[in-house]
């Protein structure tokens, strides 16, 4: 997944609402996470709307959302309000826009906005940096890198830790049509960054490359350890799990290779990074090879769509690429399309422009199957959900 856009003012200088508000941006850069956020722009409603009593409307227009997951509510320097939380909410969401409809029914331009993170992270982060004076802006402090003490103390923490509660599950789907499908599997991994912000706040885990794949090594044993119980894999659908090359060679694997059911042998897919083929193609091999024998299937993940060439399936012996904002002009042969997933789906368009091109597997905040009868749930992001909504 892309960056965020730098916003040019450090946790530390900036006030707690705009600093909690940084936090939600940067954890949107993670893969499968994602939030909903209603923006109002205080600057923008003329200041004979803006009196105490004006003001207390707006927050009572906005109560409805209180009591949504992962609910917050920041306030930008400049007075504007951002509030956030994880959807779905569509009720609460309609709720509240007809509320400030209504408020703001004489202006204009309606001074609200619904967006959907991380697909308007750029708007935001926009909307952010104009909202700061000048005299509060400073060059982005580095958080401290991470040492081996504090390792050590991670990965003495981690052997006790139950690393489940940081899965994150994100349903691929197989759709037929941009209103029909069916759940596929499900992808899964451990969040590193939760797992971090939880226990390392700050430090900065990514500034040394070699501590930082320890540190995930380590989290992938014990997620390995932990969904090979029987209890784990009894009665599962197929998934695929993201771990690093190093992790399959651990023992961790092999006692998950020989707890694993025999009805969802050739069902369960190993996600590696990319990266892993480019910084060593030997392991890489070995590993597929390994992978092969023993009847899993081989998925690379996080492959932004302008790389697509580089990693051909045939040449690698991947069986699944999932791809990352791919070029409009993008072309995908026939033969490669029923490899693909589009992850990252926000909006409906994607899936269309995904299926003309043969893509018939979507994951994404937009694709939501319900768990319960495992049939396709679509959402609407943004101008389009707001439509929606009302």
């Amino acid at each position: 997944m892309r960056p965020i856009p730098a916003v040019d003012v450090t946790h530390e200088a900036a006030p707690p609402d705009l600093a909690g508000l940084l936090s939600v941006l940067e954890g949107c850069n993670n893969p499968g996470v994602t939030r909903d956020a209603l923006l109002v722009r205080v600057p923008d409603i003329p200041a004979e709307l803006r009196r105490p009593q004006h003001l207390r409307l707006i927050e009572a227009a906005l109560d409805p959302l209180r009591d949504c997951d992962r609910w917050a509510r920041h306030e930008l320097p400049d007075h504007s309000l951002v509030i956030t939380w994880r959807g779905p909410a569509l009720m609460e969401t309609r709720a509240v826009l007809a509320g400030l409809d209504a408020l703001f029914a004489d202006l204009p331009n309606a001074p609200h906005e619904l967006l959907a993170l991380p697909r308007d992270v750029a708007r935001l982060a926009k909307v952010i940096a104009a909202s700061v004076p000048e005299a509060q802006v400073e060059p982005r402090a580095r958080r401290p890198a991470l040492t081996a003490a504090e390792l050590t103390r991670l990965e003495a923490v981690l052997a006790q830790a139950d690393v489940t509660v940081l899965m994150r599950r994100r349903p691929v789907c197989q759709l037929t049509s941009a209103t029909a499908g069916r759940l596929a599997w499900d992808r899964q991994g451990v969040n590193v960054m939760d797992l971090a912000t939880s226990l390392a706040p700050k430090a900065d885990i990514h500034a040394d490359p070699w501590l930082f794949r320890r540190l995930t090594n380590s989290v992938d044993r014990r997620l390995l350890a932990a969904i090979s119980q029987p209890y784990e894999l009894r009665n599962r659908s197929p998934f695929s799990l993201a771990l690093n090359l190093a992790s399959v060679l651990e023992p961790e694997f092999l006692r998950f290779d020989a707890a694993l059911p025999p009805a969802l042998r050739g069902r369960v897919t190993i996600d590696l990074l990319p990266d892993a083929i480019i910084a060593d193609p030997i392991t890489f091999t070995f590993v597929r090879d390994f992978l092969k024998a023993r009847e899993y299937n081989i998925g690379l993940h996080d492959l932004p769509g302008d790389s697509l060439a580089a990693f051909p399936p045939s040449a690698i012996g991947a069986d699944i690429l999932y791809l990352l904002d791919p070029p409009p002009d993008l072309q995908i042969s026939p033969d490669l399309a029923p490899q693909l997933v589009l992850c990252g789906i926000t909006d409906i368009t994607q899936v269309t422009w995904g299926l003309a091109r043969g893509v018939t597997h979507f994951e994404g905040p937009a694709i939501r199957p319900d768990p319960a009868a495992r049939r396709l749930n679509l959402h609407r992001s943004g101008s389009e959900k707001k439509a929606a909504l009302l």
